[in-house]
């Protein structure tokens, strides 16, 4: 069957041709052009463009294409929407919303005996141990006399026993915010979540159980030393209270009651 063929080619004045000849094969086209008494520089098959108009100009391999890529995108839907669906679920099918990590900051109305809710509020003990912590600047005497915070003098701790083994299982964890949370609770929740990142960087840096709540321990004692001296320049007279009170609170600390 015969073919079209295009050709190109440079005469000695330096220009450039095109030509077109017919021929079964590339080969019969090269012998046809040089019968011609030129040496070609390019010989390509000439195919005719496909014109198409609308949708009837389709061919049967098209639609299936067009089938396949609208059947990829109503399964990636439903596998979104059943994804989206699925997570309010999770955790024992009670309807919750998963907790995103928020700036540390003075949780408001929380319960003296908190501490005595971490266990039915979180499911490793490791969360519990940053739910000590996630009050900015809570003094020690907060925690129950001290009884809920363990001692850094203690393996293991007393009452809330913090291991990189605990911790490993809980970073592989999401925490929820369920409807019928009190506030506090909300808010601690995504303050823990985004400790439990800081906790996870330190760990995969290779830091120890020690090392991590030492970190905790010096943060929020640092943290309860800004507001003592914050109060202190009140009681003296070198700052107001109403300035005092909006640094404390810009911090994320407890500020001074009016």
């Amino acid at each position: 069957m015969s073919r079209e063929w295009t050709y190109s080619y440079k005469t000695s004045d330096g220009a450039w041709h095109e030509g077109l000849v017919s021929a079964e094969s590339r080969d019969a086209a090269y012998d046809a052009i040089r019968a011609k008494g030129i040496r070609p520089a390019k010989v390509s098959e000439r195919i005719a463009p496909v014109v198409r108009r609308g949708f009837r100009g389709l061919r049967r391999r098209d639609w299936l294409f067009v089938s396949a890529a609208v059947f990829a995108l109503v399964a990636t839907s439903v596998l979104a929407i059943a994804f989206a669906a699925r997570a309010p679920f999770a955790d024992g099918g009670r309807r919750g919303a998963l907790a995103t990590a928020r700036v540390r900051r003075q949780i408001e109305s929380i319960p003296p005996d908190f501490p005595h809710r971490l266990f039915s509020a979180f499911k490793f003990n490791s969360e519990r141990f940053l739910a000590l912590y996630a009050q900015p600047g809570m003094p020690r005497h907060m925690l129950d006399g001290g009884r809920w915070l363990p001692s850094l003098n203690e393996v293991p701790p007393r009452a809330i026993e913090f291991s990189l083994d605990d911790l490993a299982d809980a970073l592989g964890s999401d925490i929820f915010v369920y409807p019928e949370d009190p506030r506090w609770l909300a808010d601690l929740k995504r303050i823990v979540v985004g400790m439990k990142d800081e906790a996870g960087t330190l760990f995969r840096s290779g830091k120890g159980s020690g090392e991590i709540a030492l970190w905790l321990d010096e943060r929020n004692k640092m943290e309860a030393a800004y507001r003592a001296e914050a109060v202190r320049k009140v009681r003296s007279g070198e700052v107001s209270a109403e300035s005092a009170d909006l640094t404390l609170r810009t911090m994320g600390l407890k500020g001074i009651s009016k």
